[in-house]
């Protein structure tokens, strides 16, 4: 193990490695970040983890064969992010390999990773005879990079893997291994994995002995919806290098949620035996989860795809308050305090949900105290408006408008 390989260093001792996908597998979610984007944004994950980024965080800084436009973007985070390890992703060729040492050449802390298929279907589609000639090629390629790319870690992505086939893919994993692959990540590509195949097949898959010195993590794609549940099945079978995107952006449906596995495994909702089954530490130093909820508004201001209200963690419904219950006890309605764990402010929607304990704790940051005879007008105006528009939300200051048009007399 090279003395440079953080990521792998932190893994063999049990720690957590983000794989974070938001530039390169995100694109597939027909979304663009200029090589300025992409280095604040890696500088920013890697921030969460303090002067642990380069251990913690493999950013995914492009594709290089996509053409000279996405090399010289990945220069740009070459050249400007030494807090986190930078990856470049491409084929199992010589010239993708190429590309990604060019790319990455001034990284502080660089990776090359290229894949090949993991099945017989896949391997086929390419245009391979079999997936035993795609890992021949893997293995040659590896040797090539090894040779050629200066110590950099080369890490190799199989994708397709088969849940029943785990003997298989452990087989894959040794030879790569033994050959000198740093990490080699494991793909559902189809997003067919179900949480208990996962469980299945990671626990028979990382007890194989002859894998037992490998690094192995996990790439899982969403399309079911369970990436998130598949990622702790597999933290809890003893994976520690797991790939998500910020948002979740990523091929199809995308990827876990990148906020989502650094909470879900942060230990503020549950302890993490609780989450994963036993109790291990899975960071170098505590994760700044003050920092989640800014970085995934970047991404969606960059990529302009739109945080909505029902998203976990950085959803615009997170913190705010639209009904009167929760205001009895804010702590029964919800997992975690947001602005405690996440710095996310409290914040009050008037909506045709609206109730007079929500009026009167909307005017009373601006110093009103309303009669009860008020309130009552100026509930009826909101749902009147609300359900006149057919939109829920009402601003705030076409109430204090119709307050002040209706001051000191009567609200009817």
């Amino acid at each position: 193990m090279g003395a440079h390989d953080r990521p792998k260093q932190a893994a063999s001792r049990g720690r957590l490695v983000i794989w974070e996908e938001c530039a390169r597998d995100g694109a597939q979610a027909k979304t663009i970040m200029r090589g300025s984007e992409r280095a604040l944004i890696a500088c920013e994950t890697g921030g969460i983890f303090g002067s642990e980024g380069p251990s913690q965080v493999i950013f995914a800084a492009g594709f290089p064969a996509i053409g000279p436009e996405e090399v010289q973007a990945m220069r740009v985070l070459a050249e400007s992010v030494d807090n986190c390890s930078l990856a470049s992703h491409g084929r199992a060729t010589r010239h993708d390999i190429d590309l990604g040492r060019t790319a990455l050449r001034d990284a502080a802390h660089p990776r090359i990773t290229f894949w090949i298929p993991a099945s017989e279907a896949l391997a086929h589609a390419l245009g391979m005879a079999s997936r035993a000639q795609a890992l021949q090629r893997g293995l040659d390629c590896l040797a090539y990079a090894l040779d050629t790319c200066g110590g950099i870690p080369i890490d190799v992505a199989l994708s397709g893997a088969d849940a029943n086939e785990p003997q298989y893919v452990a087989d894959v994993v040794a030879a790569l291994d033994a050959a000198g692959a740093s990490i080699v990540k494991v793909c559902d590509t189809a997003g067919r994995f179900f949480p208990r195949q996962t469980r299945d097949f990671v626990e028979r898959l990382c007890a194989d002995p002859s894998i037992a010195d490998a690094v192995v993590g996990v790439h899982l794609h969403n399309d079911l919806g369970f990436a998130l549940a598949n990622i702790m099945e597999s933290v809890a079978q003893g994976v520690r290098v797991v790939a998500s995107s910020w948002m979740g952006l990523g091929e199809r449906n995308g990827l876990a949620a990148t906020e989502q596995v650094i909470v879900a495994l942060s230990g503020v909702v549950c302890s993490v035996k609780s989450a994963v089954g036993e109790p291990v530490d899975l960071w170098e130093q505590p994760p700044d989860l003050h920092r989640v909820v800014p970085i995934a508004a970047s991404v969606s201001r960059i990529t302009g795809v739109p945080l909505k209200v029902t998203d976990p963690i950085c959803g615009t419904g997170v913190n705010s308050i639209s009904t009167g219950t929760p205001f009895l006890d804010r702590g029964v309605f919800r997992p975690f305090d947001p602005m405690a764990v996440l710095g996310v402010e409290p914040r009050i929607e008037i909506t045709q949900l609206a109730s007079k304990r929500v009026l009167q704790a909307v005017v009373a940051q601006h110093g009103i105290v309303l009669t009860d005879g008020e309130l009552d007008s100026a509930l009826r105006w909101v749902k009147s408006v609300a359900y006149e528009r057919n939109e829920p939300i009402i601003d705030k200051e076409e109430l204090f408008a119709f307050l002040g048009r209706n001051e000191g007399g009567d609200f009817r």
